[in-house]
């Protein structure tokens, strides 16, 4: 596919155009192509769609939309749902914005000539105006940032021209392009030296002093001293040099300092964040740039500066100023008036002429590099206080800061751009190391080397110190290293001694001493999570303190780069910080303070545990092995069903709750004892062994019961009367869940509200009550009263499409199943998505596209076993077994029956075994095994019969005559199909109708 933005959005496919239709379709995919290759969050989305002022369910509409642009796509596989957004995968499509970038990247490092030609070639990409006919303040914003692009790109190509060729006809073009740019200093300039070359010195006098005029009462400015200067030649009458070379005697009678530090020779990766510089330069050749590099202790940020600088600094011909601020030392910073009198002195100026006032020495300096083009790089700032007196004000000056602090002040105020420097990617990680200690070391062992980079948690500096320490020691193996530094004993190991700077605890040392008292003891008290991050509830809880101050204190971590939001309301903490913080708590806090922290956590999941998410697993799982000793921790046992599915099995997680119930029995109250009990029970459940599901859910409630207590909002109920339907007992289900949903209504408990309606409705589907049951899903689907809970809006519309199929309306079915499977992978719970995903193949192979289903149900099944989700495997495996018999290979269907093997045919699975029978009676038949189909299907007819499910009954009646048709007995045929056919009737499925043909008119 070929997707186009420079000139009105437009895709095609094979040549031809693919309409991209509606109202915000064009928007989301507009956003998604200039940020091709990287991910694009649901918020970003929302905010292109409505600004600031988002409706109630914005979420669910750009979900929606999403949806519904993917299969407008030929290939809909392009956009990738993940994390929290979704992402543009460039392997299969072609953006025209990122071919432009490429070329102009190529022209950048080209000689002249090479490059003029790079730059025609990426300006005939465009169009027109950058996705013209799309609005919105976004969208706009963005257009507007590439048609500056473009205008940059003319100007570079232009200049070329003028110095190569000393063309002439770029005169018309530039005062067209002066007309829509009346401002841009460099293509006044170009315009002026054009109409030099071709004897109009009058003219282009007359375009300079327009410009004056037009800048001096539009904005207040003058011509920048590069424009002056020309202009200055051309009234002497000089000639010129290309711009390349343009250097006045007055600018080479200046000092020029040269104050950059050598850069790290070994200096990798951060190609992303150098491009992002590359651009900030092109951008300050009319204007001063401010850059902001921003990241943890140790990330690279002086590094990066500093290659940068010097890959660039014959852009700056009047020189390079350098200073580190010490924002972070154990000295104290650098004040901004002792760097001014540092830097005005590299300028020229003596110790006399230096103002002792920050205010006077600021305006000297920004006077002195009026007319210069300058790099200041701004090393270690403590707080944007401390750099503003050094940002330079003249055109073609940039200032490059380092921090570690987000400096968001300077971005807002001064217009900073910010970069922010995150860990290395494991492969650059492994390019440093081997930049360090050479490739063919790592390669004797490349299992030892990626365990070394992320026991550096692929930060530069630690690893440049591993680095360092391997390449001391040349005999040492790389997995003897490892072993090492995987010890108890991390941080000191990553050290070089006698040089502080070489050390990560230092280096956090000084980061966390800049916190407030209250923020330092927060990111203690997070340090001794257990999992891999942790939510915002759960740190304004151990905080102590109200919404307002956690929220400033988590805000005070964020900018400090301690702790990061990696997706919205989730935190985590480097590896290498959090093993520091956890070495100061143990050395900070006694053994009482540690218990509180651990009931604080522990308190705090058992109180949300009914609306805990599945990104909670590792925290929850992680404590409750960790903190076994703890009287209370059998609370976080009561969730564990929810994690079943994700990295732990049902197995795993029942084996700890057991433990619990018995270790810590004394410790329960009765409530506490019969939610571990149901927790079990469902945990059971999920393994696919349903007796003793509904044996441990029986014993919860008689706990309930015999304790005097209530089940107000019907949850216990609910639960024994999903597991009843499960074993086939759909009466008993019924009336207990009715019941159930009568006391979460009563309760207003919206949760429970929806859990109940979708379980009754599944059982009303299998009683053959299709009405009620799909009164109850739409009363649920979409209904604004109801919050949205994901795991549960997925089981509502999977039932509904089960309700659909069941009742032959199979193209609805599907729609409903496809807007589940459209969903971002991370939304709903993996047992709701795994369920989802076989009924949808249900639907396929229904509407007999066998070769769309197949790969989608071996993948299904593989995640089911991976998982560990026993009913998902058996249904899996039973509609595995379907398509190959439906798609005419009978034998590769009785193969897949066999591995789920004969001991499912028992008294604990009523609905598989029946469901079994009945597919080996087709299978049978199909090949022509007349007797022993005969015998499978008598024994699904007893089994649906006696669990009151009317529809799966009927058919198996129907696959039952078939078979007793192939073995020529026509009495039991007709009486088999006439039995079917009054269920079918009854129950008004379109089934009916086809047996209404076998059996011929009514005698």
């Amino acid at each position: 596919m070929e997707f186009s933005i420079l000139g009105p959005l437009r895709v095609q496919h094979g040549g031809r155009s693919v309409p991209i239709s509606g109202r915000h379709a064009p928007k989301l995919l507009a956003v998604l192509l200039v940020d091709a290759g990287r991910l694009v969050t649901v918020t970003r989305l929302i905010e292109t769609l409505w600004a600031e002022d988002p409706p109630a369910t914005a979420k669910r509409q750009v979900q929606n939309v999403m949806a519904a642009l993917r299969r407008a796509l030929p290939e809909p596989d392009a956009i990738e749902a993940t994390g929290n957004g979704y992402r543009l995968e460039l392997e299969s499509a072609t953006v025209d914005l990122r071919e432009f970038e490429r070329l102009r990247s190529l022209a950048r490092a080209a000689e002249p000539r090479e490059a003029l030609r790079y730059l025609r070639e990426a300006l005939r990409l465009w169009r027109g105006e950058a996705l013209a006919g799309l609005t919105g303040s976004s969208i706009e914003a963005a257009a507007a940032k590439l048609n500056e692009a473009r205008i940059s790109a003319i100007e570079e190509r232009v200049e070329l021209e003028l110095d190569l060729e000393r063309r002439l006809d770029v005169v018309g073009e530039l005062r067209e392009l002066l007309v829509a740019h009346p401002f841009r200093q460099r293509l006044t300039g170009q315009l002026m030296r054009a109409l030099w070359y071709a004897g109009s010195k009058s003219e282009a006098l007359e375009v300079y002093r327009k410009l004056r005029k037009r800048l001096a009462e539009g904005l207040g400015l003058d011509p920048d001293a590069e424009l002056a200067r020309l202009h200055s030649a051309i009234l002497r009458g000089e000639p010129e040099t290309p711009a390349a070379d343009r250097t006045t005697a007055a600018v080479r009678e200046r000092t020029v300092p040269a104050q950059l530090p050598a850069a790290p020779s070994t200096f990798t990766g951060r190609r992303k964040q150098v491009v992002a510089l590359d651009e900030l330069l092109e951008q300050g050749r009319n204007t001063a740039v401010v850059s902001a590099i921003a990241g943890m202790g140790g990330a690279g940020k002086t590094a990066l500066a500093l290659y940068w600088g010097h890959r660039v600094r014959e852009r700056f011909p009047d020189g390079q100023l350098y200073i580190n601020l010490r924002g972070y030392d154990e000295a104290k910073p650098v004040a901004a008036i002792d760097a001014l009198g540092r830097f005005l002195v590299a300028l020229g100026q003596t110790s006399t002429t230096v103002p002792s006032d920050v205010d006077e020495a600021a305006a000297l300096f920004r006077s002195l590099l009026s007319e210069r083009r300058m790099l200041v790089i701004l090393d270690n700032a403590r707080e944007a206080a401390q750099v503003r007196p050094l940002l330079p004000g003249g055109a073609g000056n940039l200032a490059i800061v380092t921090s570690r602090d987000r400096l968001a002040s300077l971005t807002a105020l001064e217009g900073a751009e910010p970069i922010r420097l995150d860990t290395l990617s494991q492969t650059e990680s492994l390019e440093l190391l081997a930049n360090i200690v050479g490739a063919g070391r790592l390669d004797t062992d490349p299992e030892a080397a990626h365990r070394i980079a992320e026991l550096c948690g692929r930060l530069p500096l630690a690893l440049r110190i591993a680095g360092a320490s391997l390449a001391a020691q040349p005999d040492l193996a790389l997995g003897e290293f490892t072993d090492v530094l995987g010890g108890p004993d991390r941080l000191r190991r990553l050290a070089l001694d006698g040089d502080k700077l070489a050390s990560v605890s230092n280096v956090l040392e000084l980061s966390v001493a800049a916190l407030d008292d209250t923020s330092r003891e927060l990111l203690l008290k997070l340090a001794q999570i257990l999992g891999d991050d942790f939510c915002h509830g759960l740190a304004v809880h151990l905080s102590e303190l109200d919404e307002t101050g956690a929220g400033r204190n988590l805000a005070a971590l964020e900018a400090a780069h301690l702790i990061e939001q990696h997706i919205p309301s989730r935190y985590r903490i480097h590896d290498l910080t959090r093993d520091y913080m956890r070495q100061q708590g143990r050395r900070t806090f006694d053994d009482v303070r540690l218990h509180d922290i651990q009931t604080c956590f522990i308190t705090w999941h058992y109180a949300v545990r009914r609306e805990i998410s599945v990104t909670e697993a590792s925290n929850v799982v992680s404590a409750f092995n960790a903190w076994r000793e703890h009287p209370e921790i059998w609370k976080l046992a009561t969730m564990f069903s929810v994690f079943s599915g994700t990295e732990y099995k049902p197995t795993q997680l029942l084996q700890l709750a057991e433990w619990a119930l018995v270790a810590r029995k004394d410790g329960m109250d009765p409530m506490g004892n019969a939610y571990l009990l149901m927790e079990i029970a469902i945990l059971y459940r999920a393994m696919g062994n349903r007796n003793l599901a509904v044996r441990e859910a029986e014993k919860a409630i008689d706990v309930v019961h015999r304790a005097g207590l209530e089940d107000p909002d019907g949850r216990f109920r609910g639960n024994l009367a999903l597991m009843y339907m499960e074993v086939g007992q759909y009466i008993q289900a019924e009336t207990l869940m009715r019941d159930a949903l009568r006391s979460a209504r009563e309760s207003g408990d919206a949760q429970n509200i929806k859990s109940c309606s979708s379980s009754l409705a599944a059982i009303c589907r299998r009683l053959g009550k299709f009405a009620d049951a799909e009164t109850l899903l739409n009363g649920v689907i979409d209904n604004p009263e109801l919050p949205t809970q994901p795991t549960l809006d997925i089981t509502a519309k999977a039932q509904l499409g089960a309700l659909y199929l069941d009742i032959g309306r199979l193209t609805e079915a599907l729609t409903v199943l496809d807007e589940v499977h459209s969903l971002p992978p991370d939304v709903g719970g993996m047992r709701s998505r795994t369920f989802s995903r076989i009924l949808r193949t249900e639907a396929l192979c229904a509407l007999g596209r066998y070769e769309s289903a197949r790969p989608e149900l071996t993948d299904v099944l593989a995640v089911a076993v991976r998982m560990d989700l026993t009913g998902a495997v058996m249904l899996a495996t039973i509609q595995l077994a379907h398509l190959h018999s439906d798609s005419g290979d009978q034998q590769a269907a009785l193969r897949a029956l066999d591995t789920l093997g004969p001991h499912h045919l028992n008294e604990s699975d009523q609905k598989f075994a029946a469901e079994i029978a009945r597919l080996r009676c087709i299978t049978n038949t199909r090949l022509r095994r007349f007797a022993k189909a005969v015998t499978f299907g008598g024994y699904a007819c007893d089994r649906y019969a006696n669990m009151s499910y009317p529809l799966m009954h009927a058919r198996s009646l129907a696959a039952l005559a078939n078979a007793y048709e192939g073995a020529n007995n026509p009495a039991q045929t007709t009486a088999c199909r006439a039995q079917a056919f009054d269920i079918f009737s009854r129950l008004g499925v379109p089934e009916a109708d086809e047996l209404r043909e076998l059996l011929g008119p009514a005698p």
